[in-house]
């Protein structure tokens, strides 16, 4: 139905980016009264817990307001002193925000390192490694992709919990294009200082986002908060996707129908969290899958094949 309506309303011309979030938001319909707001707080500290991890010890200083990132976490003195702010948005969209920004506090608060450049502060450049820092936060937000989690933990039924993971494969598979769009535009605009950055940015979504940009399209790159604050920062997400799911996949495959679990959560603190900035992002993964960072798992995640 929606592509029938999609043909119509086209009348033979390419999409363009409106059309294909349309199109995207109908697809990806997630059942958001099955998310209240006011318990999500609830329910994801009742997911960490699951794994053996108690986030109100130390206690974090979290708060909901609008503001121009999803959410963040800031660390102030790692490991007794994280702020979180994350942006009130409808539904599983603001669990999902909230495990990933508990993710980013749960790492700073277990760090063991001692050394002030090695406890991960983001101040400190070429230490950390986003990609990982990223991956270690979505593991946690993408708990909402296991049908397992959305029935025990949610409360959803199992039909409701199919279409929740559909619609996070359905943004995770534009997710990825966006991704690649939105890096090698930054790319380019770091290595050549004599081009429009309008026309830049409208040929990419061309070219790579598959999309018509028809004549008189308003360029929105510029509306970005990561060009301002954190350079080349945007291709990390989509190493996040990739490391969360195979570090989930790891879990699995190690501690069997208990991957959820206090003995899994301390593996994660032990393997790839307490030594903070010490070990590089492909020894870390290493030492907890077996191998570097790579596309394998996430990819089968995407087209539906993982287990």
């Amino acid at each position: 139905l929606v592509a029938l309506s999609m043909r119509k309303s086209l009348r033979n011309r390419p999409p363009a980016p409106w059309d294909l979030r349309w199109a995207t938001d109908r697809l990806a319909q997630e059942p958001d009264e099955r998310f209240p707001a006011e318990r999500a707080m609830e329910t994801a500290l009742k997911i960490y817990r699951a794994f053996g991890i108690d986030l109100e010890k130390p206690p974090l200083d979290v708060t909901v307001r609008d503001f121009a990132f999803g959410g963040q976490a800031i660390a102030i003195r790692v490991p007794d002193d994280v702020r979180v702010v994350v942006r009130p948005s409808p539904g599983a969209r603001f669990l999902g925000t909230l495990l990933h920004e508990l993710g980013h506090a749960y790492a700073a608060t277990r760090t063991g390192a001692t050394h002030p450049l090695y406890k991960g502060y983001e101040w400190v450049p070429g230490l950390i490694e986003p990609g990982f820092v990223e991956g270690m936060a979505e593991l946690f937000g993408r708990l909402l992709d296991e049908p397992r989690v959305l029935r025990e933990f949610v409360g959803l039924t199992e039909k409701e919990a199919e279409q929740v993971v559909l619609a996070r494969r359905i943004r995770s598979i534009l997710s990825v294009r966006r991704a690649i769009i939105r890096s090698r535009f930054e790319q380019t605009a770091h290595e050549r200082t004599d081009v429009d950055l309008d026309i830049v940015s409208l040929v990419l979504e061309r070219r790579i986002g598959g999309v018509y940009a028809p004549r008189g399209t308003e360029p929105v790159w510029a509306a970005s908060p990561f060009l301002a604050t954190y350079p080349a920062y945007t291709q990390s997400y989509l190493y996040a996707g990739m490391t969360a799911v195979q570090i989930r996949t790891a879990l699995k495959r190690r501690f069997g129908d208990r991957w959820i679990s206090p003995e899994a959560g301390a593996f994660i603190t032990e393997t790839l969290v307490s030594d903070g900035a010490r070990w590089t992002f492909a020894e870390k993964m290493i030492r907890a899958t077996g191998a570097p960072v790579r596309v394998y798992e996430y990819a089968r995640f995407l087209n539906g094949t993982a287990s």
